[in-house]
């Protein structure tokens, strides 16, 4: 029962739409090549008055979901992506508004569906790269999600 009703509320999900995105003020990219920003604002800057490192991850964490769900919207109705683990590292601080690109780097998108199809389960590893207006790189990560099929 509980496992249906995750379903359900899986498909329903829209990024954007959820509480703590929207609390964030978590938009669509309008640079090209990125999925999602973050204006600077004060409400998510730290003591040196840049980009706080917890709203620079989560706009990489969301990016890299996104990337997830794009990639592997066929599974959308019956599968369940969780984060497994992540490796960061921040670069230069976040001054100007901040945008995030990702891809998937283990395996190709065919290779993955495949062994998704077969093995109804899946470690995916996704690249994001945070930038800023002038396109210097703020934060890079590495995001493992494990997806698998429910029916």
């Amino acid at each position: 029962m509980k496992l249906m009703k995750l379903m359900k509320l899986m498909k329903l999900m829209k990024l954007l739409d959820l509480t703590y995105n929207q609390n964030i003020n978590l938009q669509y990219s309008n640079k090209k090549d990125c999925i999602f920003m973050l204006a600077l604002n004060e409400n998510l800057q730290n003591h040196v008055h840049s980009f706080h490192a917890g709203a620079i991850f989560s706009l990489a964490e969301a990016t890299s979901a996104q990337l997830l769900i794009n990639t592997f919207k066929v599974f959308e109705n019956n599968a369940i992506p969780l984060l497994r683990a992540t490796n960061t590292k921040y670069r230069k601080l976040g001054l100007t508004n901040i945008y995030a690109k990702g891809i998937i780097i283990n395996e190709t998108k065919e290779d993955l569906i495949s062994k998704l199809n077969e093995k109804k389960r899946v470690l995916v590893e996704i690249k994001v790269d945070v930038i800023d207006d002038a396109d210097c790189i703020v934060f890079t990560g590495i995001f493992e999600w494990f997806l698998s099929i429910i029916k």
